[in-house]
């Protein structure tokens, strides 16, 4: 349900806005105007957020291994046993699906593949009118 509408409603909705805009009424069209612009700041907001907490928990665990690392005061069996946790903490990721998490540009991956769609439905649709 969830990529129904990350992906399926933008692109339906800007299909049908460039192919019928002739034809719709100007409330279904500026209605799909609003979807258009809501799904995409929608994609924006809540994968770029997810992105931003994968990137800054990566520099968090790198500047306290950094800082680790530089601090020579600490008892040498200290060390030692918070190097081994520090080398088993791993950056924050938020999966989705099987085997995928968001990064910082997951976002923008996610505009590209729904703008690459909308294209090849519209080449698509020009095409088999052409035929017609």
């Amino acid at each position: 349900m969830t990529q129904m509408c990350v992906v399926g409603l933008p692109v339906f909705s800007i299909c049908l806005t460039v192919e019928y805009y002739q034809e719709i009424p100007i409330s279904l069209f500026l209605f799909n105007v609003l979807v258009i612009i809501d799904s995409m700041l929608f994609q924006v907001v809540a994968f770029g957020v997810a992105g931003i907490i994968h990137s800054i928990s990566t520099k968090v665990i790198a500047n306290w291994k950094r800082r680790h690392f530089q601090n020579r005061i600490l008892e040498k069996r200290f060390r030692i046993t918070m190097g081994k946790s520090l080398s088993s903490l791993s950056s924050i990721q938020i999966k989705f699906g099987s085997n995928n998490f968001l990064e910082k540009d997951t976002c923008l991956n996610i505009i590209q593949f729904t703008l690459t769609l909308v294209a090849n439905m519209l080449l698509t649709s020009e095409r088999s009118k052409s035929k017609a």
